[in-house]
């Protein structure tokens, strides 16, 4: 099985780059309570406070359960397949299959006809 990240020097690196930016959830109360009252993971549920905290945009959001919650909090979503297309459709990627192939590899669970659609799109 091949990884999409092969060391911890490498996702170091990738987290030091510029466009990458981590913050702090400043309420880790409302992580909880979400995370409790929502069944979520840790990971969704500080998603979620964290883009109301910043007053974010745009969700990138995969778990069908985390995207349901973040749609009843008027939350924008989008998922990895889309951000995929999209880089596709503007030329920053060549091929989509081969990715889409390497996160399979890697235990990323994609369903079968949202990768047929994305796969027809392209």
């Amino acid at each position: 099985m091949k990884r999409i990240w092969t060391s911890c020097w490498e996702i170091e690196q990738i987290t030091k780059s510029s466009f990458i930016i981590i913050k702090e959830i400043k309420n880790r109360l409302a992580v909880e309570l979400v995370q409790k009252m929502h069944g979520l993971n840790i990971g969704e549920s500080e998603s979620i406070i964290l883009f109301k905290e910043l007053g974010g945009d745009l969700l990138i959001m995969d778990e069908k359960k985390g995207r349901k919650v973040a749609s009843t909090l008027d939350i924008k979503l989008t998922g990895t397949l889309s951000i995929l297309l999209k880089a596709k459709q503007e030329g920053i990627i060549i091929e989509l299959k081969p990715l889409l192939e390497k996160l399979i590899e890697s235990k990323v669970r994609i369903n079968h006809e949202p990768y047929k659609e994305i796969l027809k799109k392209s």
